[in-house]
C-alpha cells in the first residue's frame, strides 16, 4: 500500500468497532483508528498504520491535533457510510474534529474557581478541636494528612453556622 496523508485520528465507542481497512488484516479497532487518505479514504488500526509508514509516522493529521477525538454517534455512523463526507465536514468547520479540546476554554479564558473565605482564627480556635475529631471519627483518616483539612474547615463551618442560628 502506498503512503498516504493522516487526515485524523479517532476514537469510537467499543460497541462501534471497525474492522481495519489494511489489505489482508481485517481486526476490529475502536481506540486509535487512523483516518487515512491513501487510494480512497480508509480507516486503520495504529500497527497496520505504522506497518503502512514505516518510521515516518505523522504525528500531525490534516484535520485537528494528534490527539485522539471520541467520535460521537453521528460522527462514527458518517465515517462507516460517507468518510469522505465526514472530513469534509471536519474540514468546513461544520463539525470539530476536536471540538472538545476548542470548546475548552484556554488558560487565558479559564473562570477562576470559586473560593471559599477563609475562615476567622477565632473560629478555628473555637471550633478546630472538635472539627478535627469529628472528621478522624467519621472517617478513620488523621485530619492532617493531605487533603483532609478542606473537610476539617468545612465542619468548622458547619459548626461555627449551628452556633449563630442558635443564637438568632
Amino acid at each position: 500500500m502506498e503512503t498516504g496523508k493522516l487526515l485524523a485520528i479517532v476514537e469510537v465507542a467499543q460497541a462501534r468497532r471497525f474492522a481495519c481497512q489494511a489489505a489482508g488484516c481485517g481486526r476490529t479497532v475502536f481506540r486509535q483508528l487512523y483516518v487515512v487518505h491513501s487510494e480512497g479514504i480508509i480507516v486503520l488500526g495504529a500497527g497496520c498504520y505504522r506497518k503502512m509508514l514505516g518510521t515516518e509516522v505523522s504525528a500531525r493529521p490534516l484535520h485537528g491535533t494528534p490527539d485522539v477525538r471520541r467520535l460521537t454517534e453521528r460522527e462514527c455512523s458518517l465515517l462507516a457510510e460517507n468518510p469522505a463526507q465526514l472530513m469534509a465536514e471536519f474540514d468546513a468547520g461544520h463539525a470539530s474534529a476536536f471540538g472538545a479540546l476548542s470548546a475548552r476554554p484556554s488558560p487565558r479564558e479559564a473562570t477562576p474557581r470559586a473560593r471559599t473565605p477563609r475562615l476567622p482564627i477565632w473560629t478555628r480556635r473555637q471550633f478546630g478541636a472538635q472539627a478535627e475529631k469529628e472528621v478522624e471519627a467519621q472517617y478513620g483518616r488523621s485530619s492532617d494528612l493531605k487533603g483532609w483539612r478542606s473537610l476539617v474547615d468545612l465542619r468548622i463551618r458547619e459548626l461555627a453556622d449551628r452556633v449563630t442560628a442558635s443564637k438568632a
